[in-house]
Protein backbone atom coordinates (compact mmCIF):
# COMPACT_ATOMS: atom_id res chain seq x y z
CA UNK A 1 0.00 0.00 0.00
CA UNK A 2 1.79 3.44 -1.03
CA UNK A 3 -0.56 6.79 0.07
CA UNK A 4 0.75 10.11 -1.19
CA UNK A 5 -0.75 13.31 -0.14
CA UNK A 6 0.01 17.11 -0.68
CA UNK A 7 -2.60 19.79 1.87
CA UNK A 8 -3.39 22.59 -0.12
CA UNK A 9 -4.40 25.88 0.96
CA UNK A 10 -3.02 29.57 0.56
CA UNK A 11 -3.47 32.90 2.81
CA UNK A 12 -4.81 32.19 6.44
CA UNK A 13 -5.96 28.89 5.41
CA UNK A 14 -4.89 26.30 8.70
CA UNK A 15 -4.57 22.34 8.67
CA UNK A 16 -3.79 22.30 5.22
CA UNK A 17 -2.71 18.30 5.81
CA UNK A 18 -0.52 15.96 3.51
CA UNK A 19 -2.03 12.58 4.93
CA UNK A 20 -4.72 12.56 7.43
CA UNK A 21 -5.59 9.57 9.36
CA UNK A 22 -7.96 9.99 12.35
CA UNK A 23 -11.23 8.62 14.55
CA UNK A 24 -9.82 5.05 14.05
CA UNK A 25 -9.19 5.56 10.35
CA UNK A 26 -6.35 2.92 9.07
CA UNK A 27 -3.83 2.55 6.31
CA UNK A 28 -2.87 -0.76 6.59
CA UNK A 29 -1.99 -4.07 4.36
CA UNK A 30 -2.21 -7.54 5.55
CA UNK A 31 0.47 -10.70 5.00
CA UNK A 32 3.84 -9.94 4.19
CA UNK A 33 2.36 -6.28 2.22
CA UNK A 34 4.56 -3.11 2.83
CA UNK A 35 3.06 0.23 3.85
CA UNK A 36 4.76 3.69 2.82
CA UNK A 37 2.66 6.72 3.93
CA UNK A 38 4.19 10.35 2.39
CA UNK A 39 2.63 13.70 3.18
CA UNK A 40 3.56 17.19 2.67
CA UNK A 41 1.70 20.13 4.45
CA UNK A 42 0.17 23.15 2.38
CA UNK A 43 0.19 26.68 2.06
CA UNK A 44 3.43 27.70 1.19
CA UNK A 45 3.77 31.24 1.41
CA UNK A 46 0.65 31.67 3.97
CA UNK A 47 0.16 32.48 7.36
CA UNK A 48 -2.03 30.17 8.62
CA UNK A 49 -0.92 27.52 11.38
CA UNK A 50 -1.10 23.51 11.54
CA UNK A 51 0.29 22.52 8.05
CA UNK A 52 1.02 18.79 8.87
CA UNK A 53 2.72 16.54 6.58
CA UNK A 54 1.29 13.09 8.36
CA UNK A 55 -0.99 13.30 10.94
CA UNK A 56 -2.21 10.35 13.00
CA UNK A 57 -5.13 10.84 15.37
CA UNK A 58 -8.13 9.88 17.30
CA UNK A 59 -6.99 5.86 17.25
CA UNK A 60 -5.85 6.35 14.10
CA UNK A 61 -3.79 3.65 12.11
CA UNK A 62 -1.07 3.09 10.05
CA UNK A 63 0.22 -0.19 9.93
CA UNK A 64 1.64 -3.02 8.14
CA UNK A 65 -0.18 -5.84 9.53
CA UNK A 66 2.08 -8.70 8.63
CA UNK A 67 5.23 -9.13 8.29
CA UNK A 68 6.05 -6.61 5.84
CA UNK A 69 7.26 -2.69 6.96
CA UNK A 70 5.83 0.42 7.70
CA UNK A 71 7.41 3.81 6.25
CA UNK A 72 6.18 6.93 7.10
CA UNK A 73 7.61 10.39 5.68
CA UNK A 74 6.11 13.89 6.71
CA UNK A 75 7.08 17.20 5.87
CA UNK A 76 5.20 20.55 7.25
CA UNK A 77 4.09 23.10 5.43
CA UNK A 78 6.20 26.71 4.83
CA UNK A 79 3.59 29.07 6.04
CA UNK A 80 4.30 31.44 8.33
CA UNK A 81 2.02 30.43 11.04
CA UNK A 82 2.85 27.74 14.28
CA UNK A 83 2.95 24.08 14.39
CA UNK A 84 3.50 22.83 10.80
CA UNK A 85 5.05 19.26 11.97
CA UNK A 86 6.20 16.97 9.83
CA UNK A 87 4.74 13.91 11.55
CA UNK A 88 1.86 13.65 14.68
CA UNK A 89 0.36 11.39 15.99
CA UNK A 90 -1.78 12.54 18.85
CA UNK A 91 -4.92 10.79 20.69
CA UNK A 92 -5.13 7.65 22.35
CA UNK A 93 -4.70 4.92 20.90
CA UNK A 94 -2.96 6.80 17.75
CA UNK A 95 -0.36 4.41 16.05
CA UNK A 96 2.02 3.99 13.20
CA UNK A 97 3.07 0.17 13.72
CA UNK A 98 3.63 -3.27 12.54
CA UNK A 99 2.46 -6.90 12.94
CA UNK A 100 6.41 -7.90 12.51
CA UNK A 101 8.18 -6.10 10.37
CA UNK A 102 10.85 -2.61 11.10
CA UNK A 103 8.77 0.63 11.65
CA UNK A 104 10.68 4.21 10.41
CA UNK A 105 9.16 7.42 10.41
CA UNK A 106 11.02 10.34 9.53
CA UNK A 107 9.59 14.44 9.62
CA UNK A 108 10.62 17.82 9.05
CA UNK A 109 9.36 20.66 10.42
CA UNK A 110 7.83 23.90 8.29
CA UNK A 111 7.31 27.19 8.96
CA UNK A 112 8.52 30.52 7.28
CA UNK A 113 9.54 33.89 9.30
CA UNK A 114 10.18 35.07 12.78
CA UNK A 115 6.60 34.63 13.91
CA UNK A 116 6.66 30.66 12.85
CA UNK A 117 7.46 28.27 15.98
CA UNK A 118 6.82 24.58 17.14
CA UNK A 119 7.45 23.04 14.02
CA UNK A 120 8.17 19.83 15.12
CA UNK A 121 9.89 17.31 12.89
CA UNK A 122 8.06 14.53 14.77
CA UNK A 123 5.64 14.34 17.65
CA UNK A 124 4.42 11.56 19.59
CA UNK A 125 1.62 13.53 22.31
CA UNK A 126 -1.17 11.89 23.78
CA UNK A 127 -2.24 11.15 27.51
CA UNK A 128 -3.62 7.74 26.49
CA UNK A 129 -0.67 6.51 24.83
CA UNK A 130 -0.20 7.69 21.09
CA UNK A 131 2.78 5.33 19.88
CA UNK A 132 5.09 4.13 17.42
CA UNK A 133 5.83 0.45 17.68
CA UNK A 134 7.14 -2.51 16.19
CA UNK A 135 5.27 -5.99 16.27
CA UNK A 136 7.53 -9.47 16.84
CA UNK A 137 11.33 -8.74 16.28
CA UNK A 138 11.16 -5.15 14.27
CA UNK A 139 13.08 -2.50 14.82
CA UNK A 140 12.29 1.02 15.34
CA UNK A 141 14.00 4.16 13.62
CA UNK A 142 12.26 7.77 14.07
CA UNK A 143 14.32 10.83 12.86
CA UNK A 144 13.37 14.78 13.18
CA UNK A 145 14.24 17.88 11.84
CA UNK A 146 13.20 20.82 13.52
CA UNK A 147 11.34 23.43 11.43
CA UNK A 148 12.55 26.68 9.08
CA UNK A 149 10.63 28.98 11.11
CA UNK A 150 12.68 31.44 13.17
CA UNK A 151 10.26 31.27 16.52
CA UNK A 152 10.85 29.15 19.46
CA UNK A 153 10.75 25.38 19.60
CA UNK A 154 11.74 23.59 16.46
CA UNK A 155 12.45 20.79 17.86
CA UNK A 156 13.50 17.47 15.86
CA UNK A 157 11.54 14.60 18.15
CA UNK A 158 9.30 15.68 20.47
CA UNK A 159 7.22 12.60 22.78
CA UNK A 160 5.21 13.86 25.66
CA UNK A 161 2.51 11.36 26.77
CA UNK A 162 3.29 8.91 23.91
CA UNK A 163 6.06 6.20 23.46
CA UNK A 164 8.78 5.06 20.92
CA UNK A 165 8.94 1.18 21.50
CA UNK A 166 10.01 -1.98 19.98
CA UNK A 167 8.69 -5.50 20.64
CA UNK A 168 10.82 -8.79 21.04
CA UNK A 169 14.56 -8.21 20.40
CA UNK A 170 13.64 -5.30 18.20
CA UNK A 171 16.07 -2.20 18.77
CA UNK A 172 15.25 1.08 18.82
CA UNK A 173 17.07 4.23 17.11
CA UNK A 174 15.94 7.82 17.49
CA UNK A 175 17.60 10.74 15.91
CA UNK A 176 16.77 14.66 16.48
CA UNK A 177 17.93 17.84 15.09
CA UNK A 178 17.04 21.11 16.06
CA UNK A 179 16.00 23.66 13.67
CA UNK A 180 18.30 25.68 12.76
CA UNK A 181 16.89 29.14 13.33
CA UNK A 182 17.29 31.57 15.71
CA UNK A 183 14.74 30.74 18.56
CA UNK A 184 14.31 29.42 22.00
CA UNK A 185 14.84 25.81 22.64
CA UNK A 186 16.23 24.44 19.09
CA UNK A 187 15.80 20.51 21.39
CA UNK A 188 16.83 17.68 19.04
CA UNK A 189 15.22 15.17 20.98
CA UNK A 190 12.88 16.05 23.80
CA UNK A 191 11.32 13.58 25.89
CA UNK A 192 8.58 15.27 28.58
CA UNK A 193 5.82 14.02 31.09
CA UNK A 194 4.29 11.10 33.04
CA UNK A 195 4.21 8.32 30.20
CA UNK A 196 6.70 8.91 28.05
CA UNK A 197 9.17 6.84 26.87
CA UNK A 198 11.72 5.55 23.93
CA UNK A 199 12.15 2.34 25.02
CA UNK A 200 12.37 -1.55 23.97
CA UNK A 201 11.32 -4.94 25.04
CA UNK A 202 14.82 -6.43 24.66
CA UNK A 203 16.56 -4.65 22.20
CA UNK A 204 19.05 -2.27 22.14
CA UNK A 205 18.49 1.46 22.74
CA UNK A 206 20.16 4.29 21.04
CA UNK A 207 19.06 8.04 20.89
CA UNK A 208 21.11 10.73 19.16
CA UNK A 209 20.67 14.19 19.44
CA UNK A 210 22.20 18.00 18.08
CA UNK A 211 20.62 21.07 19.46
CA UNK A 212 20.76 23.25 16.77
CA UNK A 213 20.01 27.63 16.26
CA UNK A 214 21.70 30.11 14.15
CA UNK A 215 24.32 33.32 15.08
CA UNK A 216 21.18 35.06 16.65
CA UNK A 217 19.44 32.38 18.72
CA UNK A 218 18.18 32.40 22.19
CA UNK A 219 19.25 30.33 24.76
CA UNK A 220 18.39 26.43 25.84
CA UNK A 221 19.27 25.06 22.65
CA UNK A 222 19.98 21.38 24.07
CA UNK A 223 21.08 17.99 21.96
CA UNK A 224 18.87 15.47 24.33
CA UNK A 225 16.15 16.90 26.98
CA UNK A 226 14.57 14.32 29.66
CA UNK A 227 12.06 16.19 31.76
CA UNK A 228 9.49 15.20 34.51
CA UNK A 229 8.45 12.18 36.39
CA UNK A 230 7.73 9.57 34.05
CA UNK A 231 9.76 10.68 31.05
CA UNK A 232 12.19 8.31 30.61
CA UNK A 233 14.60 6.38 27.85
CA UNK A 234 15.23 3.25 28.71
CA UNK A 235 15.31 -0.59 27.90
CA UNK A 236 13.78 -3.90 28.50
CA UNK A 237 15.24 -7.38 29.29
CA UNK A 238 19.15 -6.73 29.53
CA UNK A 239 19.87 -4.48 26.33
CA UNK A 240 22.00 -1.60 26.47
CA UNK A 241 21.20 2.52 26.56
CA UNK A 242 23.45 4.26 24.35
CA UNK A 243 22.37 8.45 24.46
CA UNK A 244 24.44 10.85 22.63
CA UNK A 245 23.76 14.69 23.03
CA UNK A 246 25.58 17.74 21.56
CA UNK A 247 24.07 21.12 21.97
CA UNK A 248 23.58 24.06 19.75
CA UNK A 249 23.58 27.89 19.75
CA UNK A 250 25.21 30.62 19.19
CA UNK A 251 26.92 34.31 19.46
CA UNK A 252 25.31 35.27 22.85
CA UNK A 253 23.21 31.84 23.34
CA UNK A 254 23.73 30.25 26.66
CA UNK A 255 22.60 27.23 28.52
CA UNK A 256 22.61 24.98 25.40
CA UNK A 257 23.40 21.50 27.22
CA UNK A 258 24.34 18.10 25.44
CA UNK A 259 22.60 16.13 27.33
CA UNK A 260 20.03 17.09 29.94
CA UNK A 261 18.29 14.77 32.23
CA UNK A 262 15.58 16.87 35.18
CA UNK A 263 12.80 16.80 37.96
CA UNK A 264 12.79 13.48 38.20
CA UNK A 265 13.83 12.52 34.46
CA UNK A 266 15.64 9.41 33.87
CA UNK A 267 18.29 7.57 31.52
CA UNK A 268 18.22 3.58 32.62
CA UNK A 269 18.63 0.20 31.19
CA UNK A 270 17.23 -2.76 33.08
CA UNK A 271 18.57 -6.26 33.64
CA UNK A 272 21.71 -6.51 32.76
CA UNK A 273 22.14 -3.53 30.06
CA UNK A 274 24.48 -1.04 30.12
CA UNK A 275 24.29 2.71 30.52
CA UNK A 276 26.45 4.91 28.45
CA UNK A 277 25.59 8.94 28.42
CA UNK A 278 27.88 10.95 26.26
CA UNK A 279 27.14 14.83 26.20
CA UNK A 280 29.10 17.90 24.81
CA UNK A 281 27.83 21.46 25.18
CA UNK A 282 26.96 23.33 22.53
CA UNK A 283 27.61 27.15 21.38
CA UNK A 284 31.70 26.66 20.35
CA UNK A 285 33.22 30.14 19.47
CA UNK A 286 30.26 31.95 20.96
CA UNK A 287 30.17 34.32 24.05
CA UNK A 288 27.39 32.69 25.98
CA UNK A 289 28.30 30.66 29.08
CA UNK A 290 26.65 27.38 30.63
CA UNK A 291 26.87 25.05 27.46
CA UNK A 292 27.13 21.82 29.79
CA UNK A 293 27.82 18.64 28.97
CA UNK A 294 25.99 16.40 30.95
CA UNK A 295 23.49 17.91 33.57
CA UNK A 296 21.50 16.10 35.86
CA UNK A 297 19.12 17.71 37.98
CA UNK A 298 15.72 17.90 40.30
CA UNK A 299 16.12 14.66 41.03
CA UNK A 300 17.17 12.98 37.59
CA UNK A 301 18.77 9.89 37.30
CA UNK A 302 21.04 7.92 35.24
CA UNK A 303 21.58 3.93 36.13
CA UNK A 304 22.04 1.09 34.97
CA UNK A 305 19.22 -0.70 37.15
CA UNK A 306 20.50 -4.18 37.26
CA UNK A 307 24.09 -5.80 37.19
CA UNK A 308 25.10 -3.66 34.26
CA UNK A 309 27.62 -0.95 34.28
CA UNK A 310 27.16 3.29 33.78
CA UNK A 311 29.45 5.32 31.76
CA UNK A 312 28.90 9.15 31.67
CA UNK A 313 31.36 11.44 29.52
CA UNK A 314 30.60 15.23 29.45
CA UNK A 315 32.60 17.92 27.33
CA UNK A 316 31.66 21.94 28.19
CA UNK A 317 31.09 23.80 25.25
CA UNK A 318 34.14 25.98 23.76
CA UNK A 319 32.26 29.49 24.16
CA UNK A 320 33.88 32.33 25.68
CA UNK A 321 31.49 32.54 28.44
CA UNK A 322 31.55 31.34 32.04
CA UNK A 323 30.84 27.94 33.37
CA UNK A 324 30.89 25.54 30.48
CA UNK A 325 31.32 22.43 33.41
CA UNK A 326 31.84 18.63 31.40
CA UNK A 327 29.13 17.16 33.66
CA UNK A 328 27.24 18.98 36.56
CA UNK A 329 24.82 17.30 39.18
CA UNK A 330 23.05 19.22 41.33
CA UNK A 331 20.01 19.37 43.58
CA UNK A 332 18.70 16.72 45.83
CA UNK A 333 18.70 12.94 45.17
CA UNK A 334 20.29 13.65 41.30
CA UNK A 335 22.38 10.76 41.08
CA UNK A 336 24.29 8.84 38.48
CA UNK A 337 24.68 4.99 39.43
CA UNK A 338 24.17 1.32 39.27
CA UNK A 339 22.00 -1.25 40.40
CA UNK A 340 25.34 -3.39 41.27
CA UNK A 341 27.68 -2.49 38.18
CA UNK A 342 30.34 -0.38 38.05
CA UNK A 343 29.75 3.47 37.56
CA UNK A 344 32.26 5.79 35.90
CA UNK A 345 31.96 9.42 35.57
CA UNK A 346 34.65 11.72 33.24
CA UNK A 347 34.19 15.62 32.08
CA UNK A 348 35.99 17.89 30.38
CA UNK A 349 35.49 22.00 31.11
CA UNK A 350 35.35 24.21 27.77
Amino acid sequence: VSVTGTGGGTGASTTSIGVYVSTAGQITAGGGGNVSVMGTGGNAGGTGGGNLGVDVEGAGLISALGTGWTHVQGTGGGSSGTGNTGVLLIGTGSMVGSGGGDVSVSGTGGGSGASSANNYGVMVSSTGGAGITSGGNGNVNVSGIGGTGSGDFQLGVRVEGGSVSAAGTGTVTVHGTGGANGGYGNYGVYVSGGSSTITSSGGAVSVTGQGNGSAGSKNANHGIYVNGAGAAITSGGNADVTVTGTGGGAGVSAGNIGVYVSTAGQITAGGGGNVSVMGTGGNAGGTGGSNLGVDVEGAGLISALGTGWTHVQGTGGGSSGASNSGVLLTGAGSTVGSGGGDVSVSGTGG
